[in-house]
Parts: structure tokens; sequence; C-alpha cells
């Protein structure tokens, strides 16, 4: 049974000091491959969500093709999701331990990475009905899914289950991963209505200039979200570590 408390202010500050450090080293070995990911899923995300505000300002009613779209854009968003956080956590993994960004296990992490994507989407749908607030808290809950299929070695060993895992480190870190998440979510906020303005949505072919100035602060936004999400799961996995569970030690030390 796991005894260690939450975080405490020391573990907080730690992780900040890891991505002062950290997020430099991300930038110089990773930022060419990181900003070609984000500007693809930005470019995609943008044709989809145009093409679906086509067919709804057409008023067209063929069930089968709005199917198609949500369905598109639902499975885009997996696919995403778990790519962008396989090459964000993997660069801040290369960036801490000095070596190549992918290894023999990169398809079988990003693999593992599309299957836990599903059944976390499946546990956040499944509280849905149960109101908002039970959703928000289950994503709150399941944000260390892709730290634990890359970086547990208890989950890579198969002694673990992922979501079960993630709710675990969620539980000890949830202060400054909430902190941390509504910082994102109101930043990604204010950038929207920055770039968007009165006219709507900054498309691509219409406002060029919004379009990248958003994707730019965007990109920076979430990879420094990503890199203090792997500097807290790391301490983290170190208290669970020291509170006497079988855990891997993971130093937080770079060469």
């Amino acid at each position: 049974m796991l005894v260690c408390k939450t975080v405490n202010g020391d573990t907080l500050k730690n992780s900040i000091e890891d991505v002062k450090r950290l997020f430099p080293l991300v930038i110089k070995r990773t930022w060419f491959p990181l900003l070609v990911l984000h500007f693809g899923k930005e470019i995609s995300l943008q044709l989809l969500n145009y093409a679906g505000l086509m067919v709804q300002r057409e008023g067209r009613e063929d069930i089968g093709l709005l199917v198609a779209v949500v369905g598109t854009n639902f499975f885009f968003e997996i696919l995403w999701s778990a790519v962008w956080s396989f090459a964000a956590i993997s660069a801040t993994r290369a960036a801490l331990r000095d070596e190549p960004v992918f290894s023999s296990r990169s398809l079988t992490d990003l693999n593992q990475l599309l299957i836990e994507g599903v059944r976390s989407m499946a546990a956040v749908v499944f509280r849905l009905p149960l109101l908002l607030i039970p959703a928000a808290v289950e994503v709150l809950r399941l944000l260390f899914v892709p730290h634990v299929v890359i970086l547990d070695r208890v989950y890579q060993v198969g002694q673990a289950d992922a979501l079960k895992r993630s709710r675990t480190f969620a539980r000890l870190g949830w202060l400054p991963l909430l902190i941390s998440t509504l910082l994102v979510f109101s930043t990604g906020i204010l950038i929207d209505s920055v770039t968007q303005g009165a006219s709507g949505e900054a498309w691509l072919w219409q406002r060029p200039g919004a379009f990248l100035l958003s994707a730019l602060l965007t990109l920076f936004i979430n990879l420094v979200y990503e890199v203090f999400l792997v500097a807290l799961f790391l301490r983290l996995t170190v208290r669970i570590a020291d509170s006497g569970e079988n855990h891997a030690h993971v130093q937080l030390e770079t060469s």
C-alpha cells in the first residue's frame, strides 16, 4: 500500500528548477522535429475543424458525413496527442540522460501510448454523464499515463496498469499538477483571444501571421508544460521508491 504523502514545497521547487535546466537542452537537441510535429498537428486539426464547419454551414443532414468528420477528428486527436506526448517525453528523457531520442523501444512505447490513450479517453467519456467536473478530474488524474508508459519500469515489465499508476502519481502531486494545468489552460485561452480577436478562428490561409504567432506561443507553452510534467513525474517516482515500494529510482542528473 502506498504510504508516502503528497508532494511538498521542495518537490515543486525542485521540479521547476529541473525545467530551467532541462528546457534549453530539449530545445537545443530536438527543436526542429518538435517544431515540425507541432505545426503538422496544428495544420491538420485546422483542416478538420474547417471541414466540420463547412458541413454545418451548408446545413447538410448527411448523418454518415457528420459521423465521418467527427470520427476523423476524434482519431486525429488521439493520434496527435500520443505522438506529441511520445516526442516531448522522449526528447526530455534524452536531454536528461544524454542519450538518443529514439531507441529500440520507441515503436513499442508509441503503440502502447495509442492503446492507453484510447483507454484514457474511454475512462473520461464514461464519466461525462456524471457532469463535467468528474470528467475534468479524471482528465487530471490520467495526465501521467504517457509518462507511466515511457518512463515507469514497473509498467514496462507488466507489473502495473497505466491508468491506475497515473492516478497514484496524480494523487501524490495533485497540487502542482492542478496549478500547472490551469496555467496552461488559461494561457491557451489568452493566446486564442489575442490571435483570433473579433474575427474568429485564425485560419492559416486567411490570417497566416496570427496562425503562426498562435502556433509558436502554443508550442512554447506546451513544451514547457511537458518538461515540467516529466520532472514532476520523476520526482514523484523517487518519493514512491523512498516510501518502500519496489519502483525504479530515477536520478535527475545530466552529464
